[in-house]
């Protein structure tokens, strides 16, 4: 299996559960980010980095990572 394979299948791997741990934290914090409910105010601005942090975050860990694993290895 070469590196470019082994960098698709764990690519494929991984993404339907990264997927989904995310989008459900992403969709909790929906009503904080949009400032609905008691003290929502509050928290806005975290709900606000979190959500941010999560979309960066995903094809960084999806395909940068294992493009950069695959350089090192080499």
């Amino acid at each position: 299996m070469s590196h470019l394979e082994r960098i698709e299948y764990s690519i494929a791997m991984r993404l339907r559960p990264k997927l989904m741990t995310a989008s459900a934290a992403i969709m909790a914090l929906i009503p904080l980010a949009l400032g609905i409910g008691a003290g929502a105010q509050l928290h806005q601005p975290l709900a606000i980095a979190v959500i941010g942090g999560l979309l960066f975050a995903l094809p960084l860990l999806l395909v940068v990572l294992p493009i950069i694993l695959k350089y090192l290895k080499e």
